[in-house]
């Protein structure tokens, strides 16, 4: 269960309509984004959800510091999508369990897994009691 979110403009008008679509109690990272914080206990899995367009080649990847186990992307339309629909907004889907108590940082990277170069990288401190 989630403590405690902090983080500016948490949801932009973009992503408002993603959150409907997120699971229940996931934190949605805004378009603009670029660092956050979030309070929980260990053992609790706190669930991300990322914005990315299909069809453009951009995955999210995450990386975290020892300590936090990761799983994911989990892919799902941001919005409902009719059949045959292409190039529509999804949903990037991490969960990510802290094993004990401490500060830790996870960070979620976007790019095209064929380029060097990363679109975007958004910076999460997670507080662990």
């Amino acid at each position: 269960m989630m403590r405690e979110v902090t983080a500016g403009a948490l949801l932009a008008m973009s992503v408002a309509a993603a959150a409907a679509q997120a699971p229940q109690g996931a934190i949605v990272i805004g378009d603009d984004q670029a660092r956050g914080a979030v309070e929980t206990i260990a053992g609790e899995t706190v669930q991300f959800a990322l914005p990315v367009n299909a069809g453009t080649g951009y995955v999210w990847r995450a990386e975290a510091e020892a300590g936090l186990a990761v799983s994911g992307p989990e892919e799902r339309p941001a919005a409902p999508v009719s059949p045959g629909t292409t190039g529509y907004r999804m949903l990037s889907i991490f969960l990510v369990t802290p094993a004990r108590a401490g500060a830790y940082t996870v960070r979620f990277i976007l790019a095209r897994p064929w380029e060097k170069t990363t679109a975007r990288e958004v910076s999460i401190t997670m507080t662990v009691k």
